[in-house]
């Protein structure tokens, strides 16, 4: 957990702009983030240039991440754990598998997510 002091007093707004960053690229690329880049994508979504879910779907479509080949169920794990804060479920990993290999886009998993008691309360925090 990252916090801010701003005039004296935590800032946890960005506190968890900068924790959903981390999370992004600790769960999607495996790595930690560039001080350039982590105050690159916590600025776009602080000033509301980027929603959580815009990063998200840049960091899976970044070469970066394409790199990687990773199986659809791998690519479901990795939003579920970083849209949702846990792993998948069965029946739930399942359908999302099976819409990927039937050619649906990870954006459609992304908007999907979006909706998600779960997601919208991590972003509200």
């Amino acid at each position: 957990q990252w916090f801010y002091i701003v005039n004296g007093v935590v800032d946890t707004r960005l506190s968890a702009i900068v924790d959903h960053v981390n999370r992004c690229y600790n769960i999607i690329l495996q790595r930690s983030p560039d001080a350039s880049g982590l105050k690159y994508w916590a600025d776009a979504l602080q000033n509301g240039t980027k929603a959580a879910a815009n990063i998200i779907d840049d960091f899976v479509n970044s070469p970066e991440f394409k790199s990687r080949n990773l199986s659809n169920g791998d690519k479901v794990e990795i939003l579920y754990n970083t849209m949702l804060d846990r792993g998948p479920d069965a029946a739930g990993k399942a359908y999302w598998v099976n819409n990927l290999n039937q050619g649906q886009p990870l954006a459609a998993l992304i908007n999907g997510f979006c909706n998600a008691p779960e997601f919208i309360s991590i972003c509200n925090s």
